[in-house]
């Protein structure tokens, strides 16, 4: 459920009839951005870190015995979640992800263009996250998570590209080796492919830090294992990414 900052929320963390409180405040800086959230809980009080972040939407978080202070923000045109544990004297940070929970309402954004729908987390065992990826473009992604032990428990291995119908890139080298996937278990197949300059690639999944899978103009699904190089930043096969890839798109 959601929390209001600044006031009391009472709660039962044990289910056993005795109450408990928490109080979330953001502590604003000097360019009306917040710097600090302070989390009062129970009789404890402790602050956060939070640099520049704006937007922040605080919720609880209880189930089996476990409760959470959920805290959606923006910090430099990201998203994040971060996980507040309620379960000792004092509220720890536990865990943090980069992303925002995936709204579950439709919407034309087209006829109503002043209306924003934040996600609602329903149900903390299964919610889909939606962030940005920096793979080979910067580029919108979602992952289904559940929330359990004061963690962000991934339930999918993966994060699926949202939105990239339109977004394609071109080989641009004569002759590029990637490893086969398989589509049902996103596992490598064992096998090898050559791609050719010109053909295609639209995104598909991606680790977030180590792999983009592409769907070829011929339905296959490949395996682009990115490496960060001191001298070529992003590089696949040793090789720098512009050096392969046309079409790549990046923030900033």
């Amino acid at each position: 459920m959601y929390v209001p900052m600044w006031e009391d929320t009472v709660f039962d963390r044990e289910d056993d009839g005795k109450p408990d409180m928490v109080r979330p405040m953001a502590m604003m800086g000097e360019w009306d951005v917040t710097e600090r959230l302070a989390i009062v809980y129970n009789d404890a009080r402790k602050e956060f870190e939070l640099e520049e972040a704006y937007g922040l939407e605080p919720m609880l978080v209880h189930r089996d015995g476990d409760t959470s202070l959920l805290l959606s923000y923006s910090m430099y045109d990201y998203s994040y979640l971060d996980l507040y544990e309620l379960s000792g004297k004092e509220p720890v940070c536990s865990d943090t992800v980069s992303g925002y929970i995936a709204n579950t309402v439709e919407w034309d954004p087209e006829k109503e263009p002043d209306l924003w729908v934040s996600g609602l987390l329903t149900d903390p065992s299964s919610f889909r996250v939606q962030g940005i990826q920096d793979l080979l473009s910067t580029l919108s992604a979602s992952r289904e998570f559940m929330i359990r032990g004061g963690a962000f428990i991934p339930i999918e291995d993966y994060w699926t590209y949202e939105d990239v119908a339109d977004v394609v890139l071109f080989v641009k080298v004569p002759e590029l080796e990637l490893p086969l996937v398989d589509g049902a278990s996103h596992q490598k197949t064992g096998e090898m492919t050559t791609l050719h300059e010109r053909q295609s690639l639209k995104f598909l999944y991606t680790d977030g830090e180590t792999y983009v899978d592409f769907l070829t103009e011929d339905s296959l699904v490949v395996r682009a294992e990115v490496t960060f190089e001191e001298e070529l930043g992003q590089a696949v096969n040793g090789r720098s990414i512009q050096e392969i890839f046309d079409g790549m798109m990046f923030a900033g």
